[in-house]
């Protein structure tokens, strides 16, 4: 990754609003931190830990915490937000695909939401199995390859430049063959659990309005939309109208597959 890419994605995840996702991003790190368990002083690294919501939950649970992330604001407002908390957690500034520590460094490597958009996806995981010792954890997060999620990104595609050749679908981390075949042979006893976050909101409309102004990815595809912006949020606010779960009170189900390895 040259320099020019490093500062094009740093500058995508310091957009949006994190703390409007606080709550669906609480719900992911729970789900990951139960699965991991107690750390009773051992070592545990969060992948792309954005606000930090992993990284924290770790440490609550007596992991020897880190959080490594490419976007300085996001670990300084993770920082900001563990040290309120009375946590002792360590932040490092880095790509996923050159990790910061020593072979076997981690009992732990956790990721929401997080290693699933790295532009290398074969090199960020040869750093997290580089990095992980034998016997440790690897808990991952990512967005489920169907439901409403899944429409929505097929939606706003539709309404954009295609992807330039070779740039992988992060979706597809949410496919657990084809996570099983990421992983290869340095890894045993892999599960993926699916998971259902219920988003409650008002209607479609401001649903939509919300996504475009808080999630960091939304808020680059509005941008990169162009003349097709309002097209695009129509086409989306059709969609999830469609995805109600009421008609009174819209709700969408966002499905969420968690895969768990042991390192070998």
């Amino acid at each position: 990754m040259d320099s020019r890419q490093r500062e094009a994605i740093a500058d995508l995840w310091s957009r949006g609003d994190r703390s409007a996702l606080e709550p669906f991003l609480e719900f992911l790190a729970a789900c990951v931190v139960d699965l991991v368990g107690d750390g009773h002083g051992r070592r545990a690294v969060d992948l792309a830990t954005g606000s930090g919501t992993v990284a924290r939950g770790l440490a609550r649970r007596g992991w020897a915490a880190r959080g490594v992330d490419l976007c300085a604001p996001a670990l300084a407002a993770a920082q900001r937000q563990s040290r309120s908390e009375g946590l002792v957690i360590g932040w490092d500034e880095a790509i996923l695909e050159d990790l910061p520590y020593t072979d076997g460094y981690a009992d732990a490597i956790t990721s929401s939401l997080g290693i699933m958009f790295s532009l290398e996806p074969e090199a960020a995981m040869d750093e997290a199995r580089r990095c992980l010792r034998s016997g440790g954890v690897l808990a991952l997060a990512s967005l489920s390859p169907s439901g409403v999620v899944a429409d929505i990104s097929a939606v706003i595609a539709d309404h954009l430049p295609p992807a330039p050749r070779g740039v992988a679908d992060p979706l597809e981390w949410g496919d657990a063959s084809l996570v099983q075949g990421m992983l290869g042979d340095g890894f045993s006893d892999v599960a993926t659990a699916k998971h259902t976050y219920t988003w409650p909101v008002t209607n479609a409309a401001d649903a939509v309005d919300m996504l475009f102004r808080v999630s960091p990815v939304h808020v680059k595809a509005a941008e990169v939309a162009g003349a097709r912006l309002e097209a695009m949020c129509a086409a989306v606010t059709h969609r999830l109208e469609r995805s109600a779960a009421s008609t009174s009170a819209l709700t969408v189900d966002i499905e969420v597959s968690i895969t768990t390895a042991r390192r070998v």
